[in-house]
């Protein structure tokens, strides 16, 4: 029987017969895969503290028939001072929801892996946390390939500005010329420092809230278009005007 040595989050987990448990990871060896926790629901079980979502844990698994199994396993980082703070917990798991939304099974990339650890170390530590959320969504599709280009204007190939307009006919930016009442203006300048807001923190990356709903939106229709799947606006509308 062959062991699978893994380090992943813990994204979801669903009751399957009456004591086990089916447990969704995000991993950086083999992506988006799922577990079988053998009696997972048990009284006082091993289970327990280690299959929380949002965990990151390092396991052991062995495939029998068509079931990948947990064996052993151990907490890396429960992420708990994002756990006991509840706005952080609600992006947090936000995010653990695009995960598992966004990512097919067994198509591992380190890029994302990597990009959730980042986000969820500066979420711990900072609580800028609707941008480091918009920063999490903004690399995600740009890792997926899917994000619009910042350079050249979609409709006329004239380079951009700073002053950009995201347009939803085009689902694209668009410069001061070609815009329309479809358009979302924006600072070019500004999502390329946020792009980069995770690795650098930069603290002179000033959004108001106005800026930052506008990203939103703009984030928000590409996961739809791209994805079938919408950010709940409501949290986070909440969550800036509060």
């Amino acid at each position: 029987m062959e062991i699978i040595k893994l380090r992943g989050y813990i994204l979801k987990k669903i009751p399957i017969k009456e004591e086990d448990l089916l447990i969704f990871l995000y991993t950086n060896m083999v992506g988006k895969i799922v577990v079988k926790a053998r009696g997972a629901t048990k009284i006082n079980n091993k289970w327990s503290r280690i299959i929380e979502t949002l965990n990151l844990i390092d396991t052991n698994i062995y495939k029998k028939r068509e079931y990948f199994y947990l064996t052993e396993s151990k907490v890396i980082d429960s992420f708990f001072p994002i756990k006991r703070d509840l706005n952080k917990s609600i992006f947090a798991l936000q995010i653990i929801n695009i995960i598992d939304k966004t990512q097919i099974d067994n198509n591992p990339d380190i890029n994302i892996f990597n990009l959730i650890t980042k986000t969820l170390n500066a979420m711990k530590e900072n609580n800028n946390i609707d941008i480091i959320f918009l920063s999490f969504v903004l690399n995600l599709l740009k890792f997926e390939g899917v994000l619009f280009p910042l350079d050249r204007c979609e409709k006329c190939g004239r380079e951009l500005s700073n002053d950009i307009y995201f347009d939803y006919n085009y689902g694209a930016f668009l410069c001061n010329k070609d815009s329309g009442e479809s358009s979302i203006d924006v600072k070019r300048e500004k999502l390329l420092n946020l792009e980069n807001y995770i690795d650098n923190r930069d603290e002179g990356l000033l959004l108001n809230k106005e800026e930052i709903l506008n990203i939103f939106k703009i984030l928000n229709y590409m996961l739809i278009k791209n994805f079938s799947f919408s950010l709940p606006d409501d949290i986070f509308i909440s969550y800036i005007y509060n």
